[in-house]
């Protein structure tokens, strides 16, 4: 996802991790999600029928808006389909790219992390994040600066999982290569990182840990990688994240539309994102980026979802992007992770040295 908040393998074992409360069958309400619209049952992304939560109002940084759903993409989807879709809408929302287990066995060591550090409420489950009660409202853990963290086994299997390789393969070369081949044996191994010899991650990882009332306000990654021509993102979620805990909220098509073209050559086409925080944001409202740029309100359509563990949403450079505001109660901690994927050959160049914010 995103640059910024404001402010601040499966085991080896034969017993499964215990992965309640954060154990959903399908794809049932959250109990986070506002209630369900009076437009009853419909039929969703991939001919699903479900009960529908969207089109939604959240608290999106000072402002408000309204939201839809994003477009799910199977994992399974054929290369065409990934290729078109995120040429088209400048996003790719896939639901359990990343086996489930696996992001449970990260999540875990992050808040083990915060526990010890004094970031979590004692006497609450650990798993949920809950954020310990203090004077002092602007702590966090600042996980931006904890590489160790990020890189710590069970927590870099997931973020370079090779699931991953596999989707920025096919977005990103020119030729696809044959996909990684994994026999039975592989899935199940605790062994999972197979880097292609196309794709590489950035070395950095943007870990974060977001607090009640924080988020990352409207931008595009440009701004901050001006010299990545094809960096990609990777928004990974390290937990079932609603859009009342804060949400990715993305703009559809903000990266091709004719209507974003004066965002694009301006703002777009500027080095405002410094600080690798703050400083790249459009603004504090996104309900004001209409009026900056000389469009009506309707030209932005945001789409944002109730995510889980295991889904991944894939952001082009120039795709217009946010997050939703944290408030849900009892306060939580929102855990995720940005990476950045490009092809092998950009790693020359001196723009791929590690980020220092």
């Amino acid at each position: 996802m995103t640059v910024g908040s404001k402010p601040p393998s499966r085991p080896n074992s034969k017993t499964k991790p215990r992965v309640a409360p954060y154990e959903f069958t399908s794809r049932t309400r959250h109990k986070d999600a506002p209630p369900a619209s009076d437009k009853g049952n419909h039929t969703g992304n991939e001919g699903q029928t479900g009960y529908s939560t969207f089109p939604r109002m959240i608290s999106a940084g000072t402002g408000s808006i309204s939201v839809n759903e994003m477009l799910m993409t199977p994992a399974n989807a054929s290369p065409s389909l990934l290729r078109e879709r995120f040429r088209r809408d400048g996003y790719l929302y896939i639901p359990q790219l990343i086996p489930r287990e696996q992001v449970f066995l990260a999540r875990r060591t992050i808040v083990q992390d915060l526990a010890k550090t004094g970031f979590l409420e004692p006497g609450c489950d650990v798993m949920d994040a809950v954020t310990k009660k203090s004077e002092n409202t602007n702590a966090s853990p600042s996980l931006l600066n904890r590489q160790d963290l990020a890189n710590s086994d069970s927590v870099k299997e997931v973020l370079e999982h090779s699931a991953l390789y596999r989707i920025f393969e096919i977005l990103l070369c020119d030729e696809v290569q044959k996909v990684l081949r994994q026999d039975r044996h592989d899935r199940d191994s605790a062994s999972i990182r197979h880097p292609t010899e196309q794709i590489q991650s950035h070395p950095y990882k943007w870990l974060r840990a977001v607090g009640r009332n924080l988020y990352t306000g409207p931008h595009v990654d440009r701004v901050y990688f001006p010299s990545y021509p094809l960096v990609t993102t990777a928004w990974i979620p390290l937990g079932d994240i609603t859009t009342a805990l804060g949400s990715l909220v993305v703009a559809p098509g903000s990266h091709r539309s004719p209507k974003f073209s004066r965002l694009r050559a301006t703002y777009g086409n500027s080095r405002v994102g410094k600080d690798g925080t703050q400083s790249g944001w459009i603004a504090d409202n996104p309900e004001e980026i209409h009026v900056k740029f000389g469009m009506v309100r309707d030209d932005i359509q945001w789409v944002s979802a109730d995510v889980q563990m295991g889904d991944v949403c894939i952001i082009g450079l120039d795709t217009l992007h946010m997050s939703s505001n944290n408030v849900v109660q009892p306060a939580r901690w929102r855990i995720s992770c940005d990476t950045r994927w490009f092809r092998r050959e950009c790693a020359r160049s001196e723009n791929c040295l590690p980020w220092a914010s």
